[in-house]
Formats: structure tokens, sequence, C-alpha cells
């Protein structure tokens, strides 16, 4: 019985379903027998978020609409067990680095030329990752979606909140592996007022950004950047927001060219939504298996511990750190960090 099918972040090209249906939720049915909703509440404790703090951003992106979903019988979380514990184990399991580079350039392509061809629709930006009803992580248990795009509308509320919270007060944001510029397109929306930068070592990224600019008018701009070999060129100034949002686990342990280029450009804050390893838990079984599956993929480790140890040498700040224990069915991916570079 099979539930899922690959979730990879590399997976851009598998069809996303847009149409405005399943994105409003129009159609949809109310909570059935055996529902569970993800209500206010839930997502504030979720992201870690005040209470409160989630009202008007909830009401923005999801109306009234509820988040619904369901427990898993038995079987059912047992046939996605042995798909998380196959591919573990599989030989084929891709690892990240920088051979995957035409992978990704291949992957952005499909977004930019659904762009182009949807008449330049903000849509055709959501990466294929995001599955219109799939089976998902939630509090270290696995469930089924039974709204339409549960994981995609929970990570707009999530994002909304974060952006709003940590880059209110910055001139301009820098976006590094801005990737399909789903993130770039929501940043611009809520601070029209900001310069906003979108980098990524794929052109296809590159030019998504600037058409975002060209045909929607956003204040939006498109560069080059490699998070191997950094431009300490670019001049990224002390009023800037700095954003990674699942891109830097692509780096895996090799984190330590960025860290060093932003400790040395002193930007504003830094906010990364990333797969956190130190923060997963081996003694819980969801997390161990998660833990298992991110080290296979060779996602990004030691980097928690690298702020920390800069921070006890007076080098930054953390700010803010979260174990969001959410996301596909193979890892939490969207824990963030937020820190500063002191003086």
């Amino acid at each position: 019985m099979q539930l899922s099918g690959s979730q990879s972040q590399a997976d851009t090209c598998a069809a996303v379903d847009v149409s405005p249906d399943r994105i409003s939720g129009k159609g949809e049915k109310g909570a059935g027998a055996g529902d569970l909703v993800l209500d206010l509440a839930g997502l504030e404790r979720l992201f870690g978020a005040g209470p409160g703090s989630l009202d008007r951003i909830y009401r923005d992106c999801l109306g009234t609409r509820p988040l619904l979903y369901k427990p898993l019988d038995k079987g059912q979380r047992d046939s996605l067990l042995l798909e998380i514990v196959g591919a573990i184990l599989s030989e084929g399991l891709e690892t990240c680095g920088s051979h995957r580079l035409q992978q990704w350039e291949k992957g952005w392509s499909c977004n930019l030329e659904r762009f182009v061809a949807s008449g330049w629709e903000l849509d055709a930006l959501v990466p294929g990752y995001y599955k219109a009803m799939a089976p998902f992580r939630y509090e270290r248990e696995l469930y089924m979606a039974t709204s339409h795009h549960l994981v995609r509308k929970v990570t707009e509320v999530f994002r909304s909140w974060l952006f709003e919270r940590f880059f209110s007060n910055v001139d301009e944001i820098f976006e590094f592996g801005c990737g399909s510029g789903f993130h770039l397109a929501r940043l611009a929306s809520l601070f029209p007022e900001k310069k906003i930068y979108g980098f990524d070592w794929t052109d296809a990224s590159c030019q998504i950004a600037d058409l975002l600019r060209e045909k929607k008018g956003l204040r939006v701009r498109g560069g080059y950047f490699d998070f191997y070999r950094p431009d300490h060129a670019l001049p990224l100034g002390p009023c800037a927001g700095v954003l990674t949002f699942g891109a830097l686990e692509q780096v895996g342990n090799n984190f330590e060219p960025f860290l060093r280029f932003l400790v040395r450009k002193k930007p504003a804050v830094c906010v990364h939504v990333e797969c956190i390893a130190e923060f997963y838990d081996p003694e819980i079984l969801l997390d161990y298996l998660a833990l298992a599956y991110h080290r296979r993929r060779n996602y990004l480790e030691g980097f928690w511990p690298a702020l920390k140890k800069l921070e006890a040498k007076g080098v930054l700040e953390i700010m803010a750190h979260h174990h969001q224990r959410f996301g596909n069915i193979y890892n939490d991916s969207h824990s963030y960090v937020v820190w500063r570079p002191a003086g």
C-alpha cells in the first residue's frame, strides 16, 4: 500500500495542481468522520509563535477554511514507515552537493516555463514538491491531509508570520537559494517598499526573479550566487535581511564559506528555514528515521553547533531558534534559526 511518492526537494518537475478550486479550497467538504483540525492555536504552537500573533495572518491566508487531516490506520502507518526505511536503505538515494547543479537547473526551468506559459501567474512558481494531497509529519507522527494543499497552506501562513516578525525593520531583503521565486514573490507582496533580491546558482532562478520585476512590477532583482564560493563583492549592507528557505540543506557540512561571508558582511538579521540535524531526538522513532534520512541525503549538518560556538565567542547573537515538527514524511523541513552578527 503506497501512500506517497518521493518528496524530494528536487522533484520540481512534478505536476502541480494550481487550479483556482484547489488553491482556494472551493468545493472542499467540511470535516468528515475522524477528521482532525489544525486550528489557529495549533499553528501558534507549531511555529513557536505567541498567542494572538497569527490572528490576522491566519485570516489573510486561509480565511475561514479549516485545515483538515486524519490519523492513519496501522496498515497505512506501517506502509509509510516501510517507505521511509526503504528510502534510507536505497543504494540509489541521491545525495546533495555541487554535482546536482544541472538537476536544479532542470527543476527550476520547469517553473520558469510554467510561469511564462501561464501569462505570469504566481501560482506557476509553486515548487513541484508541494502535493495537493499527501501524508505529512506533524508533532512526531504521520497523518494524511484531507484539506487540499495542507502542507503548502501551513507553509504560507508560517512564512508570512516569520517574514513580518524578522524583516519588517530592514531596508532590503536578500534570499540566497531563491529557487522558483515562490518566496521572493511573497516577500515583494508583503513589503512593496523594500528592495528584494533573489540569488541562486541556476540561470532559471535568476530569470524568474527578473521576470517578477519586468512582468509583475515587483521590486525584485535576480543574481548569480554560489554557496560554495560566495562573492564577497556583493553589496550586502547593515540594513539588509538575509533569508535561506530549504536551500542551505543542499550544502551538507560545507556551509562554512557562506557563514563566513555573512559574518563578514554583517547584515541586520539572518533567517534560515532548514532541516536542522541537531534538533532531532534520536530516542524517538520518527526523529530517528528523519535523522537517518537527513544524513543519507547529506543534508545540512553542523550549522547549529557552529552558530552556538560563534555566539560563545561574541561573534554573533542567536535571536531565535525553533524545532518545527512538521514537513513531508521524511523530515522536519521548517525548523528555523535566526541570528545577527555582533557589532
